[in-house]
């Protein structure tokens, strides 16, 4: 509420979101982080984080892809990646 156009505030909030398991809330939240910082890959990832969550595993490969691109150190989105593959077979 105090800086509506922070991308970290938005992610936070996605990321405890997600812990509440309520993660298609979340989902909304990454999507606003990455409007407001396309470069963002912890808010990439964690939008895959929240996809497998869901079950929705092509999403989240896609998702952690988007986020290796970024930053190929981000440990989530590898780890992610790699379960949603496990997951769908890959």
């Amino acid at each position: 509420k105090l800086n509506p156009v922070s991308n970290l505030a938005w992610s936070t909030s996605a990321d405890a979101k997600r812990l509440l398991a309520q993660s298609e809330e979340a989902i909304k939240d990454y999507d606003y982080a990455i409007r407001l910082n396309p470069k963002d890959d912890f808010a990439r990832a964690g939008r895959g984080a929240a996809n497998l969550d869901l079950g929705r595993y092509h999403d989240a490969v896609e998702n952690c892809d988007q986020a290796i691109l970024l930053n190929s150190k981000n440990d989530l989105a590898w780890s992610v990646r790699g379960d949603a593959k496990w997951r769908l077979g890959l």
